[in-house]
């Protein structure tokens, strides 16, 4: 079951459903300007431009990132709220410098 499932009904269910929508839209518009020639990092990356980097987020993007989290890594999100995640870092939690595109979430 879905956590979208869960929250059915609630104000949190309205944000997860209007986030998504952004975020499609955000999705149409970066794959027009990936096309069209986007910048990609350098062969060699490390994701240095965010390893030591902690984005601000909106409660919005919040409680979205954690309805994604709960389905797509549960166990992540449960390391995560028991503040025992090994991704710790200087930066945001959600970056790993393993991963080719560094984000755990978004790429």
């Amino acid at each position: 079951m879905q956590i979208i499932d869960i929250l059915g009904g609630t104000s949190e269910a309205d944000i997860i459903y209007k986030m998504s929508e952004v975020y499609e839209i955000i999705e149409e518009k970066e794959l027009s300007w990936i096309n069209a020639g986007a910048p990609t990092c350098i062969d060699g990356c490390g994701g240095w431009c965010c390893a030591h980097f902690e984005p601000h987020i909106m409660e919005c993007e919040a409680i979205y990132l954690a309805s994604w989290l709960l389905s797509n890594q549960e166990e992540r999100a449960k390391e995560m709220a028991m503040g025992s995640s090994s991704s710790k870092t200087d930066g945001c939690i959600l970056f790993d410098a393993e991963n080719p595109y560094h984000c755990t979430v978004y790429c």
